[in-house]
């Protein structure tokens, strides 16, 4: 089909929600609930590497 490829792949999706439903605490963060800020702050700090970030709305090291 046309239009833009996809953007986050499969196994980025699964890595996304698999951490977004595991609560902060258990991933040693000290709030209890993510917003959606402190989600990607700690997937693109911990556990993101460079080429989702740019996928995520990060800017990838190239653009800096």
């Amino acid at each position: 089909m046309g239009g833009c490829p996809r953007l986050v792949s499969d196994d980025d999706r699964e890595f996304i929600i698999a951490t977004a439903t595991t609560g902060p605490v258990a991933l040693g963060r000290r709030f209890t609930h993510w917003s959606l800020r402190k989600l990607i702050d700690d997937l693109s700090r911990n556990r993101a590497t460079p080429d989702r970030l740019s996928a995520w709305g990060r800017p990838s090291p190239e653009a800096a």
